[in-house]
């Protein structure tokens, strides 16, 4: 049933350029304080897209401001370079898990598959100006599944790493490393924990550092510069860190005071969005964005925003997109700067 779901649905044409969420790169980094505290943040608002919520993953694109996100008839994208456009559908059909790029920025990776005592799942992989899908794994109990660096796709059973060369999308970009390894999160002893695909390997690594917390979330990455943004959530602490390629600590935003929980990294790599909720003694009344050196030297809270809460950055410029918790729905705009 699922099959027949898949080749029954159609893309409908959209530019969506795409690359893998956690693919690590290992170029310099980037001076992230040189520019001071700004004296004011603000959101300056484009779309407002109800009832939808970001795509599991990765939702921007790294190469162009195209954003993936879920709604009630399945995964849409919007270009934010054209802010009056709609969003276009490039898949239809049944729950979508995660969300992937390739290198090549010309296909999307997608784990799909709805909630069964089995687990199993499908992967397919998607064109960026919509078309056919590809199924390059049918109902097999495995997660999650990646689009490495050197072109290949990979999934997980266990820790055991299985390859498959796809058809389209195995060329990287000429410029892109292609040994640079991926970060996912695993269920293993104690709870969750951070694992190293390596191009080429039949097994996982483990993270050589400890990450503190019960729950450990791979909130962003920004592959070009090697930089790796990750929250371990625990009852009376929790890690905030910046990971590079290698597994070693850039930046410790918790220990350096960042106020808020971190969600998305900037393209350059010099700053960090997230929010902070505000609990009114029975829920969560509202929960405020806030904007903060990838160093910790300052933090500062974006004006013009109710509620936010997985803001993350478009790979260019100073775009953004996050959801509303309390009415729900995806908005888009930019943020501005005041010395």
């Amino acid at each position: 049933m699922l099959a027949s779901m898949i080749r029954s649905s159609r893309c409908q044409a959209m530019a969506l350029a795409m690359v893998p969420l956690v693919a690590l790169s290992f170029s310099p980094k980037p001076s992230a304080d040189s520019a001071g505290r700004p004296s004011r943040v603000e959101f300056r608002e484009v779309r407002v897209f109800p009832h939808h919520f970001l795509a599991y993953g990765q939702p921007w694109s790294p190469t162009h401001e195209r954003l993936v996100m879920q709604g009630g008839e399945g995964l849409s994208v919007y270009d934010a370079t054209r802010p009056q456009s709609g969003l276009h559908q490039i898949f239809k059909g049944a729950w979508v898990r995660q969300v992937t790029w390739s290198p090549d920025g010309d296909w999307l990776l997608l784990v799909i598959g709805d909630p069964n005592p089995t687990n199993t799942r499908t992967l397919i992989a998607v064109p960026w100006q919509g078309g056919t899908p590809d199924t390059l794994v049918e109902d097999e109990a495995f997660f999650p599944a990646i689009w490495a660096s050197d072109g290949n796709v990979a999934y997980l059973t266990g820790s055991i790493v299985h390859w498959i060369r796809p058809r389209h999308g195995s060329d990287p970009p000429p410029m892109d490393p292609r040994d640079a390894p991926s970060l996912v999160t695993r269920h293993g002893e104690g709870g969750m924990n951070l694992q190293w695909i390596r191009p080429g390997k039949l097994e996982t690594e483990p993270l050589a550092i400890p990450v503190r917390g019960y729950h450990i979330l791979i909130a962003d990455a920004v592959p070009r510069l090697g930089r790796y943004l990750i929250r371990g959530i625990a009852a009376d602490s929790a890690s905030m860190l910046i990971l590079n390629a290698h597994g070693g600590i850039d930046a410790d935003l918790g220990a350096a005071g960042i106020p808020f929980e971190p969600s998305g990294l900037s393209g350059d790599g010099s700053l960090v969005i997230g929010y902070k909720e505000i609990d009114d003694g029975h829920t969560i009344s509202s929960s405020k964005m806030y904007v903060a050196s990838s160093r910790g030297a300052w933090s500062a809270r974006v004006e013009k925003v109710n509620a936010a809460v997985k803001a993350c950055f478009a790979r260019t410029g100073r775009t953004i997109a996050y959801e509303d918790p309390i009415v729900g729905g995806v908005h888009v705009g930019s943020l501005s700067f005041e010395p």
